[in-house]
């Protein structure tokens, strides 16, 4: 059984945002309920889908082990942590837009940047009403930026980091909400990303650190990233390789909606 947390995002005024993540040991897996690696690839994305950060240079699932970072956009600084400003700037280069307003957020997890130098950043949309929508997580890593997913999503809800591995619950779906786990790592290839089970629960899962575990734990409203208004315990993390799934305190696998949250 692996340890607990949780933490909730959603839209909220301009700046809110929740974001999370994980690095595993094994390499993006093809996986029999399909891991997911998003690359960036600007020729992919319809003109018409909608919001300016929707013309982000995403396409579909990378191949099983494929790394993102030939894609991704680099501001050239790999040896330290991006600020938020220099963050935001390469957000704007990646979705060509120098006119909409952008709320980016880090969502910080800690030891991960000097375990992985891996940094995590929600980044929405601000609009007329000054609401920020349209929660998309990003992972920052060796000066570039990498999208958690080709989807719009409701934003990184909590993230562990376990070794040189970083686990992460996301929120998606459009009516009904799920709450995907994955993780996020470095292999010799690059930045690995795999997006695992989903769930279809009344609330958020969130991941929590315990004693060497991590918990998935069911959180409430009033959550925010890494932040959880407990409302017991969903199960406990197992990442098989493939596939990241939660199982009950016996060990068997919790029955999941899907594998990547759409």
């Amino acid at each position: 059984m692996a340890g607990a947390a949780a933490g909730a995002g959603g839209g909220s005024k301009a700046g809110g945002g929740a974001g999370g993540a994980a690095s595993g040991g094994a390499g993006v897996a093809g996986g029999g309920a399909g891991a997911t690696g998003a690359a960036a690839d600007a020729a992919s994305v319809p003109e018409d889908s909608g919001w300016p950060q929707d013309r982000a240079a995403e396409s579909g699932p990378a191949e099983s082990g494929a790394g993102m970072q030939d894609s991704a956009v680099s501001d050239g600084r790999g040896d330290q942590p991006l600020t938020e400003a220099q963050a935001t700037a390469l957000y704007r280069d990646y979705v060509n837009d120098p006119v909409s307003v952008y709320s980016l957020e880090e969502l910080q997890v800690p030891g991960a940047w000097d375990a992985t130098g891996i940094q995590l950043f929600s980044v929405g949309f601000v609009d007329e009403f000054g609401y920020v929508v349209n929660l998309r997580p990003f992972v920052a890593f060796d000066g570039k930026l990498y999208p958690v997913t080709k989807y719009p999503s409701g934003g990184l809800l909590s993230a562990v980091l376990m070794g040189d591995t970083m686990y992460f619950t996301m929120q998606a779906g459009s009516g009904i909400s799920y709450s995907v786990l994955g993780k996020i790592w470095v292999s010799d290839a690059g930045l690995q990303i795999l997006q695992g089970a989903d769930y279809a629960t009344s609330s958020d899962l969130y991941l929590q650190e315990s004693d060497g575990q991590v918990v998935v734990e069911m959180c409430g409203l009033g959550s925010t990233f890494n932040s959880c208004t407990s409302l017991g315990v969903f199960g406990w993390l197992r990442d098989d390789g493939a596939i990241v799934v939660a199982v009950d305190d016996a060990g068997t696998v919790i029955p999941y909606r899907s594998v990547g949250g759409w």
